[in-house]
């Protein structure tokens, strides 16, 4: 001992650790270091999917707030409209005119547009037997199939409406398909009505 009270060892000591004891700890370092590296990635994994899950939800939830509030303002469903036609893929909404609009008729036209696999959403105006767009949605997410449903035994009678689609590639290995439904009522009056 020192003059502190503190132990000191000699050179004769055997303080220290052996080379199977150096090795044993950096075994199980290693272990360690592996159990922490797949716990991360699995976390990692499983947070980009839950994060996808988040984002179609949230996608599959701004198709039903646009589908519902187009249908509720609109007062008819046209069976055609320039190039474009009412059916089970698409539809055209005459869109209700409001007291102060003197502007012409507007429409709404929902469904695939060209060879999309998306959900698009198109406004047009007609003025003086001319048409122009005013505004077009396409909602980002890939779907299978996009069916439109009537109450009434054709599209122009029409008060109630369905939405109906299978979304592509959800992750689900087994093999289903996430499939939604949404169903609207016209609220909207029009003059001829």
């Amino acid at each position: 001992m020192n003059h502190k009270g503190i132990k000191t060892l000699g050179a004769e000591s055997s303080a220290g650790l052996s080379l199977l004891e150096v090795l044993a700890c950096a075994a199980i370092l290693g272990v360690v270091i592996n159990l922490c590296a797949s716990v991360f990635i699995t976390s990692s994994r499983l947070s980009v999917l839950g994060t996808t899950a988040l984002d179609r939800i949230h996608v599959v939830q701004e198709i039903r707030d646009g589908f519902i509030s187009t249908v509720r303002e609109s007062c008819a469903v046209v069976p055609t409209l320039s190039e474009y036609s009412s059916g089970s893929e698409q539809i055209i909404l005459e869109m209700a005119q409001h007291p102060a609009q003197k502007t012409g008729k507007r429409y709404a036209i929902l469904g695939r547009f060209g060879s999309e696999s998306r959900l698009g959403r198109l406004k047009i105006l007609e003025k003086d037997g001319k048409y122009s767009a005013e505004g077009f949605v396409t909602y980002p997410l890939d779907l299978d199939s996009i069916r439109f449903g009537y109450d009434k035994s054709t599209a122009h009678e029409a008060r109630l409406i369905s939405l109906e689609f299978d979304i592509k590639n959800t992750g689900n290995r087994r093999g289903r398909r996430a499939a939604h439904k949404f169903t609207a009522a016209m609220r909207g009056v029009s003059a001829a009505r």
